[in-house]
């Protein structure tokens, strides 16, 4: 079986901010059917009053097809952590979750580092039921830097199966000093998943469940699963750790995998097959992420320069 995209729309950063904002970015769409309409939650940033980037989330409502934008907010929708919390620099990466009556989001959080420049934790917000504002659940991080998964927890997806809560998310495994051609330190990250009873018990974890293509220092972002025709499928994003900037050869591109537990997955990128429609995704494809409205499930995805320009939609067909 081949998945592949029909192409829907394009949404363009300079379609959604004033021409004098000082935002820029629509990165890692992530969109929530509710209401007759769909929203879209993405990141931006802007430079904040230290002269550091500064990550937020927004949002944006469209009719059902896509066709009609009904709104969009550029008021970040979560506060910034306080003093030393562990988003006190920044909020990015938010997944929407509702649970029969408690409506979630996710997201991770930005603090600053002076040797590699950041640090991120998985943060839990909720909000009322018209989704327009979250306040966290307390001033601590839901998932952590741990024994085995040491540094860069962030990108969270929550999938929840027969009464189960299945959270995949990305955790790093090392820096790699001065590896690139421009002296910067280098990440390794990859993707893991916790499970548990509920999004406060995740008490069972699982290393790098996703097998490398490019080598062990391949990195993997951004995990999303879904359920369709009886098994169980996740598209990601991967790059090469090193010169992935200006060399689209060694940038974002898309990847693909299918389980039968969610827990064990087999890699099959050949199997996912979104061929590019613009100039827009001409160097990489990144951040991907899935929403079902009615019988149909969309594809989301970010492209050139890591989302600064635009994102896409595409109506997946099996």
């Amino acid at each position: 079986m081949k998945i592949t995209g029909e192409f829907v729309k394009i949404i363009s950063a300079k379609d959604l901010f004033p021409e004098k904002s000082d935002l820029s970015f629509v990165q890692a769409p992530k969109a929530i059917y509710f209401e007759s309409k769909v929203r879209i939650y993405f990141t931006s940033r802007l430079i904040s009053s230290s002269g550091h980037p500064q990550s937020d989330i927004y949002y944006i409502d469209f009719s059902e097809n896509f066709e009609k934008l009904l709104f969009s907010n550029l008021i970040p929708i979560l506060p910034l952590g306080d003093l030393g919390e562990f988003n006190e620099h920044g909020n990015a990466y938010f997944f929407p979750f509702t649970d029969e009556s408690c409506y979630y989001g996710l997201f991770s959080g930005l603090s600053r580092r002076e040797n590699t420049g950041i640090e991120t934790a998985i943060g839990i917000s909720y909000s009322n039921s018209n989704l327009t504002s979250f306040t966290k659940l307390g001033p601590g991080p839901l998932i952590s830097t741990s024994l085995n998964q040491p540094m860069l927890i962030g990108n969270p997806f929550l999938f929840k199966y027969n009464g189960i809560y299945y959270m995949f998310y990305i955790y790093g495994e090392r820096w790699i000093k001065n590896a690139e051609d421009d002296g910067r330190h280098s990440r390794v990250y990859k993707i893991g998943l916790k499970k548990g009873n509920s999004i406060l018990e995740l008490y069972e974890t699982h290393n790098s469940i996703i097998e490398n293509i490019l080598g062990s220092n391949e990195c993997q972002a951004t995990p999303c699963v879904f359920e369709s025709n009886g098994q169980f499928h996740m598209i990601f994003c991967y790059r090469n750790h090193t010169n992935f900037r200006n060399d689209n050869r060694n940038s974002y591109k898309l990847g693909y995998a299918f389980s039968d537990n969610l827990i064990n997955w087999t890699r099959s990128d050949d199997k996912l097959v979104i061929n590019s429609f613009g100039k827009w995704e001409s160097e990489m494809k990144c951040y991907p992420s899935i929403v079902k409205i009615k019988d149909t499930i969309y594809l989301l995805y970010n492209g050139n320069d890591f989302g600064k320009y635009a994102f896409g939609i595409y109506k997946l067909k099996f």
